[in-house]
């Protein structure tokens, strides 16, 4: 979608007018400079020189306001409508452009039903007293991984549409903050996880049973709250320790466990270590090891069975 070419055009008018006004009224009848707050009125007492009254405004001016509603609630994947209202309150008649922002990573946006690449909308030709209504759709996005997801939409400041009422722009601009229901991270495309294992050789002195446990992600999405969960085969013995996990974001028993583990950038890779005491039992043919579960809200669900034979 392209942006409408007004800004030259009205440009060229007003300059044309206060022009045409000065070649007529002779040099003392200069134009006004325009205000660096973009008002269209002379610097400092706002008079052309030497006129006594002020001169004709030709830079279009109007009261502008813009109204956003969306939905409150969403869950991942949620196709969204928002609803968005701009209003000339009073004044001239103005073209301008509304321009948006949804949830990062959106996806399939459309105007009117109308598929966008642009977040701009030209409101062209708009009369005082009127209300353009625009509906706006999208599969909903990332909204920085957080439970808010922010849409904005609004008026850009420009000096050719002055708000001649709401001086500070206050109106020009409309938010919408959606929750994320389940707090999922919509992070749109999956990362790639996977989990591998070995068990450490251990001497015949020592009872200690170790158990690596790899996770990798080589995707290139970052993955977010990933639980680690594990139950020890019986022969393992009971769980010492675990370690490479936060001990506040989970607990273990004699047997199992689950832990949250923090989140894992594209690349990166972690290590846990289950420590268990074999037990007498142990002995030719017997297998010992441990069977895990990997899951992510973004990366799936992952499962590793453990294994190892026994030696004499």
């Amino acid at each position: 979608m392209q942006r409408p070419r007004r800004t030259a055009a009205l440009l060229t008018t007003a300059l044309t007018t206060v022009l045409a006004g000065a070649l007529a009224a002779g040099p003392a009848a200069a134009g006004p400079a325009l205000a660096a707050d973009g008002s269209g009125k002379a610097a400092g007492s706002g008079e052309a020189a030497g006129s006594g009254k002020a001169a004709v405004d030709d830079i279009p001016s109007a009261d502008l306001k813009v109204e956003a509603t969306g939905p409150a609630k969403v869950v991942a994947g949620d196709l969204v409508e928002y609803v968005v209202r701009v209003a000339n309150l009073e004044g001239e008649e103005v073209s301008t452009e509304l321009v948006f922002d949804l949830p990062k990573g959106s996806a399939g946006i459309t105007v009117d039903a109308l598929p966008v690449t642009e977040q701009v909308i030209p409101v062209e030709s708009f009369l005082p007293g009127t209300t353009r209504e625009f509906r706006i759709g999208t599969r909903i996005g990332a909204g920085d991984g957080g439970t808010k997801l922010p849409a904005s939409f609004g008026i850009p400041d420009q000096p050719l549409l002055n708000t001649y009422k709401d001086t500070d722009r206050r109106n020009n601009h409309a938010f919408v903050d959606t929750v994320n229901e389940q707090g999922d991270p919509f992070v749109g495309p999956n990362a790639v996880l996977g989990v591998t294992g070995q068990i450490l050789a251990t001497s015949p002195r020592s009872k200690v049973l170790k158990q690596v446990i790899t996770i990798k992600n080589t995707g290139v999405h970052r993955a977010t709250e990933i639980d680690l969960e594990g139950r020890v085969h019986r022969l393992s013995g009971k769980i010492l320790k675990i370690d490479g996990v936060d001990p506040t974001r989970g607990h273990h028993t004699d047997i199992g466990f689950r832990y949250r583990l923090s989140p894992l950038s594209p690349g990166s890779s972690r290590t846990v270590l289950v420590k268990t005491l074999l037990t007498a039992e142990t002995g030719p043919g017997s297998a010992y090891g441990g069977f895990y579960v990997l899951s992510s809200a973004n990366g799936g669900e992952h499962t590793l069975d453990l294994r190892k034979q026994a030696t004499p």
